[in-house]
């Protein structure tokens, strides 16, 4: 484990093991039931249609003309604070794993990330049955979310693991990340327009959550195609990859702390 990107191998090496893992995590969390992952696509609808009507009364508009906007946004935002969230209690959770077993910390966050994916890939026959019902048709810029997805999949990989690490030198970031990411949400253009000047234009502009979810409505909704937020996203998604390698190198074992 000598080179730089080392724990990026470890992730690339140990691949199967935690694609495996998190298949089974997906099948494990809906067993018995008849729609299994379905479910959260169908949280996903309900929130979606329950937020479009609200918007439509208080502005006064087509009660679904905000419709593709928001489950563009939620299905976006739901990923990604999903993988935070849930990265919080990790490590705790997968303590039997880490003694008991030769894998390396970042399959783990692999394994959570690859999982969310996979729901998110549910969720997007929500996106995609939302704009059919708004009368947007089958739109075939829908297919850059399957990029995106994976951007955003590479882009948590520090994030992530930042949070699981975290949480084991400070029990109390365990309750207060998830709020804090809870309150992000509102802070993240889901439900509104980055304004050109001001303070939530200053909050977009350092939000790279807000970046990603923007350049999709943009180009998914308005076909405008803004290669900064492209570039912007990119980058935050090359740091993360550095990242991670430098802390996973650096930092000593997490199986000490557990």
């Amino acid at each position: 484990m000598n080179t730089f990107f080392s724990p990026l191998n470890q992730l690339i090496v140990e691949r199967r093991i935690w694609s495996h893992l998190g298949w089974r995590d997906l099948k494990s969390r809906y067993v018995r039931t008849i729609i299994g992952p379905w479910w959260s696509a169908a949280n996903l609808i309900t929130v979606v249609l329950g937020m479009s009507l609200a918007v439509g009364i208080l502005s006064n508009t087509t009660t679904l003309s905000q419709a593709p906007r928001i489950a563009l946004g939620l299905g976006l935002w739901t990923l990604i604070s999903s993988i935070l969230i849930e990265a919080v209690e990790l490590f705790e959770t997968e303590k039997g794993l880490l003694l008991n077993m030769e894998i390396a910390e970042v399959s783990l966050v692999g394994r959570l990330i690859w999982r969310n994916t996979l729901i998110f890939a549910h969720n997007i026959a929500v996106i995609i049955l939302v704009f059919l019902i708004a009368g947007k048709g089958l739109n075939p810029r829908l297919l850059i979310l399957l990029p995106i997805a994976f951007v955003i999949s590479v882009g948590m990989l520090f994030p992530a693991y930042a949070f699981a690490r975290s949480v084991l030198f400070l029990r109390d970031l365990k309750a207060i990340l998830p709020s804090v990411v809870q309150f992000v949400f509102f802070l993240t253009p889901v439900l509104w327009t980055p304004p050109s000047s001001g303070p939530m234009a200053v909050i977009f502009a350092i939000n790279p959550a807000g970046w990603i979810i923007e350049f999709a409505r943009l180009f998914i909704i308005e076909n405008i195609f803004d290669s900064r937020l492209l570039v912007k996203t990119l980058m935050f998604t090359f740091a993360s990859l550095l990242l991670i390698s430098q802390s996973a190198k650096s930092m000593y074992s997490i199986r000490k702390l557990l």
